[in-house]
Protein backbone atom coordinates (compact mmCIF):
# COMPACT_ATOMS: atom_id res chain seq x y z
CA UNK A 1 0.00 0.00 0.00
CA UNK A 2 1.80 3.51 -0.80
CA UNK A 3 1.02 6.35 1.27
CA UNK A 4 -2.07 7.93 -0.53
CA UNK A 5 -3.80 4.56 0.27
CA UNK A 6 -2.41 4.64 3.71
CA UNK A 7 -3.77 7.99 4.16
CA UNK A 8 -7.13 6.90 2.78
CA UNK A 9 -7.60 4.12 4.99
CA UNK A 10 -6.25 6.16 8.16
CA UNK A 11 -9.34 8.42 7.24
CA UNK A 12 -11.88 5.79 7.07
CA UNK A 13 -10.55 5.42 10.74
CA UNK A 14 -10.64 8.67 11.92
CA UNK A 15 -14.29 9.91 10.24
CA UNK A 16 -15.76 6.02 12.24
CA UNK A 17 -14.04 6.90 15.67
CA UNK A 18 -17.29 9.00 17.21
CA UNK A 19 -19.78 6.50 16.35
CA UNK A 20 -17.81 3.52 17.22
CA UNK A 21 -17.46 5.46 20.53
CA UNK A 22 -20.90 6.02 20.85
CA UNK A 23 -22.22 2.29 19.66
CA UNK A 24 -19.51 0.41 21.95
CA UNK A 25 -18.25 0.11 25.46
CA UNK A 26 -14.01 0.53 26.08
CA UNK A 27 -13.47 -3.38 25.02
CA UNK A 28 -15.66 -3.38 21.86
CA UNK A 29 -14.23 -0.06 20.66
CA UNK A 30 -10.61 -1.18 21.24
CA UNK A 31 -10.96 -4.67 19.34
CA UNK A 32 -12.15 -2.68 16.49
CA UNK A 33 -10.05 -0.03 16.40
CA UNK A 34 -7.21 -2.63 16.81
CA UNK A 35 -8.62 -4.76 14.39
CA UNK A 36 -8.56 -1.61 11.38
CA UNK A 37 -5.59 -0.73 12.52
CA UNK A 38 -3.61 -3.76 11.75
CA UNK A 39 -5.34 -3.95 8.46
CA UNK A 40 -3.55 -0.88 7.68
CA UNK A 41 -0.26 -1.70 9.54
CA UNK A 42 0.11 -4.94 7.28
CA UNK A 43 -0.69 -3.22 4.56
CA UNK A 44 2.25 -0.44 5.41
CA UNK A 45 5.09 -1.88 3.02
CA UNK A 46 8.26 0.30 4.07
CA UNK A 47 9.05 0.64 7.89
CA UNK A 48 8.60 4.20 7.60
CA UNK A 49 5.11 3.61 6.51
CA UNK A 50 4.71 1.48 9.66
CA UNK A 51 5.84 4.20 11.84
CA UNK A 52 3.46 6.61 10.18
CA UNK A 53 0.86 4.63 10.76
CA UNK A 54 1.42 4.19 14.50
CA UNK A 55 1.65 8.04 15.05
CA UNK A 56 -1.27 8.61 13.32
CA UNK A 57 -3.45 6.19 14.93
CA UNK A 58 -2.01 7.09 18.31
CA UNK A 59 -3.18 10.70 17.48
CA UNK A 60 -6.43 9.72 16.86
CA UNK A 61 -6.78 8.26 19.98
CA UNK A 62 -5.51 11.03 21.84
CA UNK A 63 -7.83 13.46 19.79
CA UNK A 64 -11.05 11.43 20.64
CA UNK A 65 -9.91 11.26 24.08
CA UNK A 66 -10.00 7.33 24.40
CA UNK A 67 -7.76 7.65 27.55
CA UNK A 68 -9.55 9.83 29.35
CA UNK A 69 -13.34 8.64 28.56
CA UNK A 70 -12.32 4.94 29.59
Amino acid sequence: MNRTEIDKHLATVERSIAGMLVDSDHDEFMQAFAAKAVEIEDGAIAAEDCRYVRQRLDRMLEAANVWENY
